[in-house]
């Protein structure tokens, strides 16, 4: 990044369409090293808990919703078609660190979807869990991918290579093992990702 700053300055009459994209590679990798300043900083207080705290009883099912809404940006753009289909329920947890649970799942979720494509969110109580499940169109995985995506810096899958710190998975699992529940994936190469988080639904505080 810093070279690119260096032509800039230097090169005062550089073509402006050239410019232009030293600028948008500049921007661009200043917010990729915001985001990764970010994720360590969020991984380090969800690594360093121990126990669940801030556990308050709030509605999941407006949750989502409202995540959907939050990233209506990023899903417009694409031309994404997002569907959900959830059973009105409530749950017992830390809401904010969950909320970046589902941030998390949906951005990826739309990040390697196609443009045009659908996502697919899915809210259901299994016995006395909670079970949400995020599906995507995406390219898919291996098995050999599948079984390190939550490992923090994992970057296994080329067609994961080109955004992203490998940090947000790390964290979803980390928030998820704290609230008590499980997270995984299943997926196929050409054949998209599900992602199904599964908590109990209810926890002392």
């Amino acid at each position: 990044m810093g070279g690119f700053a260096d032509l800039l300055l230097e090169d005062e009459e550089m073509d402006p369409a050239e410019r232009r994209e030293y600028l948008q590679i500049i921007s661009e990798e200043a917010h990729r090293l915001a985001e990764l300043a970010n994720n360590v900083l969020a991984l380090g207080r969800v690594e360093a808990q121990t126990i669940l705290t801030g556990v308050t009883e709030f509605d999941l099912t407006e949750q989502l919703r409202q995540v959907i809404l939050l990233m209506e940006q990023k899903w417009r753009s694409k031309q994404i078609d997002i569907r959900f289909d959830g059973e009105e329920l409530m749950c017992s947890g830390n809401e904010a660190q969950l909320k970046e649970v589902w941030v998390n799942l949906l951005d990826n979720a739309v990040k390697f979807s196609p443009p045009g494509g659908t996502v697919e969110l899915t809210l259901k109580q299994e016995g006395g869990d909670l079970v949400a499940a995020i599906q995507d169109e995406g390219p898919g995985m291996e098995e050999s991918v599948q079984a390190h995506i939550f490992d923090q810096f994992y970057q296994g899958d080329t067609s994961h290579r080109t955004e992203g710190n490998g940090l947000g998975l790390t964290i979803v699992r980390r928030i998820v093992t704290l609230h008590g529940g499980e997270v995984g994936v299943e997926s196929a190469p050409e054949n998209g990702s599900v992602f199904t988080v599964r908590l109990p639904q209810k926890r002392g505080g």
